[in-house]
């Protein structure tokens, strides 16, 4: 059986989604709620409710999208997008 190769590092990758486990943004808090599962929790003062849950592999081999992941919690914590 051939090797698969990916488009992007997956360990560079997955070092990066773990680095977000404390990170914190504008609108909240993002924190590890389990092995490489984040969960974005907005700040109380929203009036909205609202939790984001990021899974860095679904099925363990399943990692095209985690440069994604990663790139969209980058935006969370810089303020690049909002959880408006």
């Amino acid at each position: 059986m051939a090797e698969t190769v990916l488009p992007f590092n997956l360990e560079l990758e997955i070092a990066k989604f773990r680095f977000f486990a404390k990170a914190t943004s504008p609108d909240g808090q993002i924190q590890a709620v389990g092995p490489d599962i984040l969960k974005f929790s907005p700040k109380k003062s929203q009036p909205k409710k609202m939790k984001i849950g990021f899974l860095c592999m679904v099925h363990g081999n399943e990692t095209i999208g985690l440069p994604i992941l990663n790139e969209l919690l980058l935006q969370l914590t810089t303020g690049s997008i909002s959880s408006d």
